[in-house]
This record gives C-alpha cells, structure tokens and sequence, in this order.
C-alpha cells in the first residue's frame, strides 16, 4: 500500500509538472500575457534581445493548453540559443496566477490583445477590457516599481483609462 500510494502521489507531481502547474522560479523574466498571431515575432525579437544575457527567460500565460503553445514554439524554434520558453495556462489578469509566475520578480510584460484586427467591435472592446485587468493585476503586484509594461490596445478611450496609473512605465501598441 505505501508504494502504491508513493507512486500515486508521484505520478500526480510529475502530471502537474507537465501541465505547467509548478511555481516559476525565474527571476528577471519577460512575461507575455494572453496569445495572439504576433507572439512567435515577440518571442523571435526576445531571443534576438537576449544573447548579451547568461540566463534569459521568457513566461507566457494563456487561455490555451500548455502543450500547444509548446508545440507551437517549439515548430517555430528549434533553438531558443540562451532565452529559456516557460509556458503556463491559465488565466493573463489573475492574481494567483501572476503571483504563480513570480511577476513581483519581471523586468517586463508585454500584455497582448487575444483578437485580431479583422475582429468585430465588441470582441475588440472585450480584448481591451481583458488587456485593461491584466495591466491592473500587474500594478497591483508590482505597485511603484519600474515594471515596464507594454499593452496591446485597439481603442484611444482604453489607454486614455490605463493612463490614469499615471505611470511612465507603461507603452501602447496601436492595434489596427
């Protein structure tokens, strides 16, 4: 019985592992917060932006399955040179999930529109709404530190709201 309940109990930590539930443990990370047609040019400039660094990682968190995003990258790019890829599901503007991906510890997020501009109206307005959370929840964990966040936005209204942090550390993407 104790074999039988260790190797349970093992086989639970090695599924949770696979699925990316583990606490990321990176420091100086850039976190990329939702996923859309532009991650895999982000990721390409990010580890062309990282050969001057030893050890460079990047985290994302979406609404997708671990594996495809892994998958995804991993057809993409067969050599990541110096840059580590951590890719966790789960929801961009949680709390419990940013505080999982050791937020408090990034040098940078970029928070990314989950529609593409061919996209109607309303679901443009969800995206922003979405990008709006994730910028908030980012706030919240990092309060006056110099997290520098880039939000991926399609309407003025939406960053006219985000520059109310009064924070200079926040860029826009105009999507269009």
């Amino acid at each position: 019985m104790l074999v039988a309940f260790i190797t349970t109990q093992l086989e639970k930590v090695i599924w949770n592992f696979r699925k990316g539930r583990s606490r990321v443990m990176e420091k100086n990370q850039t976190l990329i917060l939702g996923w859309n047609q532009r991650v895999m040019d982000i990721i390409r400039e990010l580890i062309i932006a990282n050969e001057s660094e030893k050890k460079a990682s990047i985290v994302i968190i979406a609404d997708r399955e671990k594996e495809e995003m892994d998958e995804e990258i991993n057809q993409v790019f067969r050599k990541t040179k110096n840059t580590k890829i951590i890719t966790r599901k789960g929801s961009p503007s949680s709390l419990p999930n940013l505080k999982s991906l050791n937020a408090f510890f990034a040098k940078s997020a970029i928070v990314l529109a989950d529609c593409e501009e061919t996209a109607s109206e309303e679901r443009k307005l969800e995206s922003d709404a979405k990008v709006f959370k994730s910028v908030l929840a980012l706030n919240s964990i990092k309060g006056n530190s110099n997290l520098n966040i880039v939000a991926d936005l399609f309407f003025d209204n939406s960053r006219e709201l985000i520059k109310t942090f009064k924070s200079e550390n926040i860029v826009f993407i105009k999507n269009w």
